[in-house]
């Protein structure tokens, strides 16, 4: 928990330059973050030398409109590497029901509201090793959340660069901390285009 306040802590910059990532209520607003890398639509970035995360900015479509952000982040543990997920929808979800992952038959457990503020409204896992673990193997997956009028919705967040994005965030956490040189990035495609779906 403690380095998951901490995260949060830093990075509300994040979402007010339209690139959200984990909420905070800090007085003080950070420095915004540092792109790393690209991996097709996943954005690898940094808020301090051992703060990372990889996100994704979602849009609709027919508006080009704000439709979600996933933000995941590793946090190495003694009793073992986490990964926290945060979900961020636009405003007018119904905040009990909270949201959920979900694809195919697998769904997630549910994602409780946070907070919510004028980019939208967030939804954390702080345990996510298992919905990580159904990203990495999937071309995409959803993200279920109820309207405040009751009308459900699936939104479609498309999963191309994830893993390599990952394993970059994994290995660039672990040699910052350790003061080893950061990792080499594989070759890939840089394409900042999304496919969502409402």
């Amino acid at each position: 928990m403690k380095n998951f306040a901490r995260f949060a802590s830093l990075a509300l910059a994040a979402s007010l330059l339209a690139a959200p990532a984990f909420a905070q209520q800090a007085q003080k607003r950070p420095q915004g973050p540092t792109i790393v890398k690209t991996f097709n639509t996943w954005g690898v970035r940094c808020f301090s030398e051992t703060l990372c995360d990889i996100a994704e900015v979602t849009t609709f479509p027919q508006t080009g409109q704000f439709a979600a952000s996933v933000s995941v982040a590793y946090v190495p543990r003694a009793d073992g590497p986490q990964y926290l997920v945060q979900v961020i929808l636009p405003p007018g979800v119904d905040l009990p029901k909270g949201a959920r992952m979900v694809a195919d038959s697998y769904a997630s457990e549910t994602m409780r509201y946070h907070h919510c503020d004028r980019i939208g409204c967030y939804a954390v896992l702080e345990r996510g090793n298992t919905v990580v673990g159904e990203m990495k193997r999937r071309g995409n997956i959803g993200i279920q959340m109820t309207r405040f009028r009751g009308k459900t919705m699936n939104i479609v967040v498309p999963l191309a660069g994830f893993k390599d994005a990952l394993n970059y965030l994994v290995d660039l956490v672990k040699q910052r901390s350790s003061g080893a040189p950061q990792p080499a990035a594989p070759d890939a495609p840089t394409d900042n285009s999304t496919t969502p779906n409402p």
